[in-house]
């Protein structure tokens, strides 16, 4: 007799095993975004269209920046420096590029073709923003936001900017 009463305690250990598995699944299933289960319903969906627009009389920066790449080594002069800059930007399709300030300038060094390209492009871009804070009157050292950086899809000598203009309340 004792044996029989270990075969049905061992039964019932796997009875409660493969119930815990089932009722799992089911909550799986239920929990599942997208499934009702199996039923089959019919769902009618409204969808409100929206559209955000900007307001074109506030002040701040645009989110659109302006694009322009040039040459630029560590022993460029300043002034040839930011001539080369303006020529870019002013070369570039931008309604913006007579902005007279910009707020954020990102700035990434080329350094393809050079040994220690991460460390190369970030000098020049270190570099050219040292330019642009002392000579450029279109930043400002304290409320310009600079991000300098290497690309190593750039050639060594080449720098990649993006600016972005400051809009302001006409």
């Amino acid at each position: 007799m004792p044996r029989q009463t270990r075969v049905h305690g061992a039964l019932a250990g796997w009875l409660f095993a493969d119930l815990a598995l089932m009722l799992s699944f089911v909550f799986i299933d239920s929990s599942t975004p997208g499934r009702d289960g199996g039923s089959v319903s019919s769902t009618t969906v409204v969808t409100a269209s929206t559209s955000t627009t900007l307001d074109t009389n506030s002040a701040g920066v645009r989110a659109v920046p302006i694009k322009v790449g040039m040459g630029f080594t560590l022993k460029a002069d300043g002034d040839t420096a930011i001539a080369n800059l303006e020529r870019a930007i002013d070369k570039s399709s931008s309604r913006d590029k007579d902005s007279p300030k910009f707020l954020v300038v990102i700035i990434n060094g080329g350094a393809k073709g050079f040994g220690r390209q991460d460390k190369r492009g970030t000098e020049l871009a270190e570099s050219f923003r040292d330019i642009l804070i002392k000579q450029w009157n279109r930043v400002d050292g304290i409320e310009t936001y600079f991000v300098v950086g290497n690309d190593n899809g750039i050639n060594y000598g080449n720098i990649r900017l993006q600016l972005f203009p400051v809009k302001s309340i006409s």
